[in-house]
């Protein structure tokens, strides 16, 4: 019984890190800039042709 207790509390430990991780990876790629640098985000992405990717080619 002990096992599947702490097994349990494993796997929601893990799948909680995993839901906060995967969301701000996903914020990083273009909300979080947006909001840190406002104005000056958008005056880079006009100069780079609304690309956002991070690749220069």
């Amino acid at each position: 019984m002990l096992t599947i207790v702490i097994t349990a509390v494993i796997v929601t430990a893990a799948v909680t890190v995993l839901v906060v991780g995967r969301g701000r990876i996903l914020d990083r790629g273009g909300r979080g800039l947006k909001h840190r640098f406002g104005p000056e985000y958008d005056l880079a992405i006009a100069d780079h042709d609304g690309n956002t990717a991070g690749n220069q080619s």
